[in-house]
């Protein structure tokens, strides 16, 4: 009795100290996930989270990707989510549930990451300027590829800067690999980390081993996307690559100047339509002096040569988008913590960033409203009077109208996957991607059936010999005459009419 006694007081006492220690990283495990899920669920709608929803939904329910439904990325992130719906469901909140905890996930690897390296207190800033960077704010609250291919990037970083060691070398790697097998062009981050075994290299003999280990063990990794590739590498070409060059209708003159223009806007140079605040801009310059400062003493960081790297990557896609620059957050976070921890700081230094951190805030709330309330300046919305379309609520509110009032397990023609996500019912095939319709409109129809995408011509037509079971006309087509008349004469009768939205259905 005496030595279990003795057992417990040492387990309460050792208990006792581990939460000591770690009482913060506790803190953090509990309010991050809190903080990130409200903000997800309070996040507009991005209209690209419908097929990214839709395609883990359809590889939920046995479909397979590329072969049976029309999926403009690498495999891993509907794989991924698939996998939780088959836990959790398929419904919208049961997918920004995920998102929000895979953030958490990443803030909780930076504080790690900055407190072994530069203590607890610039740790705790660099969370807060991670959890309030408006790029973090909308890009990293959306089920889309953003957070998932950065978080598994910056484990591959994580690991490579604890020791080099051959397991977590190849630990590493794998992690690195994923993110390529979550967004294709990282893969054009190879080279930099080939660049940094060099820089950073004991000997040729170790630069030639880590090199080898590393690019080996990505190759073995990627093995499952490689056979899919094999499987019918004509759909994946098309799926990964061959839709994205050819699916922009501009000319070279106006792309350049739409990369010029969202590069200057990711530096701050202009205004965007999307933020007002300037934080990435702020991160990335004093990252950026961070570096300059410590090149200078011969020495270059892996994290400034992956934000250079993702800077150049995020402006080879045409057209080029501001929200790719969300991917540079963590690393640019990372170089601007370093510069504060490598300055003796002085009163005056104190002020400074005291300064910086009011103006880090001062116009958070805009950018934050926009992205919960107003839709001002989000792709896809734009207007408040929008916005209200696109809150979670209302999407789901739709999907359990059209689950009670259509019949299980049917077919239905609409313009965007999203309006079924959580219902029994199965989108009109071609329809599962809102894209498939660009895509279609530069195919002929032989093509684009073996593509598994429709035009919009094509999916009216087979409205009008009446094939799909339903037709959901969402808050932009609901408004079109000629659509509904022409759904109307095919022998449809409404089924609902509610928040903007019309369920047709066979009469």
């Amino acid at each position: 009795m005496e030595i279990e006694t003795q057992l417990l007081l040492t387990l309460m006492i050792g208990t006792k100290q581990i939460i000591k220690k770690l009482y913060l990283e506790l803190i953090l495990v509990i309010a991050l996930p809190v903080y990130f899920i409200n903000l997800s669920y309070s996040r507009l709608i991005s209209r690209d989270e419908g097929f990214y929803n839709m395609a883990a939904k359809l590889l939920s329910q046995g479909r397979n990707i590329y072969s049976d439904f029309f999926y403009p990325q690498m495999p891993l992130f509907p794989n991924i989510y698939s996998s939780w719906f088959k836990q959790f469901g398929y419904s919208w909140y049961s997918s920004r549930t995920l998102t929000a905890l895979l953030t958490s996930f990443l803030a909780l690897l930076i504080f790690y990451f900055l407190k072994k390296h530069f203590g607890t207190l610039l740790s705790l800033l660099a969370v807060f300027l991670f959890c309030f960077c408006n790029y973090v704010v909308a890009w990293y609250s959306v089920s889309q590829t953003y957070i998932l291919s950065t978080l598994l990037l910056f484990i591959s970083y994580f690991l490579l800067t604890i020791k080099r060691r051959n397991t977590l070398l190849i630990l590493s790697a794998i992690a690195f690999s994923l993110s390529i097998q979550t967004r294709l062009f990282f893969a054009g981050l190879f080279p930099i980390f080939i660049l940094f075994f060099f820089i950073n290299k004991s000997s040729f003999k170790s630069f030639i081993k880590e090199s080898f280990i590393f690019s080996i063990t990505i190759a073995i990794s990627m093995t499952p996307t490689l056979l899919l590739a094999i499987k019918d590498f004509d759909q994946f070409y098309f799926n990964n690559l061959g839709y994205h060059l050819n699916r922009t209708g501009l000319d070279e003159a106006k792309l350049l100047k739409n990369k010029i223009r969202v590069a200057q806007v990711a530096l701050g140079f202009v205004d965007g339509v999307k933020f007002d605040a300037f934080h990435l801009p702020i991160l990335f310059w004093l990252s950026t002096i961070s570096a300059f400062k410590f090149i200078f003493k011969k020495k270059i960081h892996l994290d400034f040569l992956l934000l250079v790297g993702l800077f150049t990557l995020n402006l080879t896609p045409s057209p080029t988008y501001v929200q790719y620059f969300s991917t540079l957050v963590p690393f640019a976070l990372i170089g601007t913590i370093r510069l504060i921890h490598s300055t003796k700081l002085t009163k005056a230094h104190y002020i400074l960033i005291t300064f910086v951190l009011i103006g880090y805030c001062y116009k958070l709330p805009t950018d934050y409203f926009r992205y919960t309330k107003t839709g001002e300046g989000v792709i896809g919305i734009m207007k408040e009077s929008e916005a209200t379309n696109w809150t979670l609520k209302n999407i789901t509110e739709i999907n359990n109208l059209i689950e009670k009032n259509a019949a299980y397990k049917s077919h239905t023609a609409l313009f965007w996957p999203g309006y079924i996500q959580d219902t029994s019912l199965s989108p009109f095939p071609g329809t599962e991607n809102h894209f498939g319709f660009l895509a279609a409109s530069k195919l002929d129809n032989k093509t684009a059936s073996k593509y598994k995408v429709i035009s919009k011509e094509n999916l009216i037509s087979f409205i009008g010999i009446n094939v799909p079971d339903y037709v959901f006309l969402g808050s932009k087509e609901s408004s079109k005459k000629n659509l509904k008349q022409k759904i109307l004469d095919a022998g449809y009768s409404e089924v609902f009419n509610q928040h903007n939205t019309i369920l047709y259905g066979k009469n």
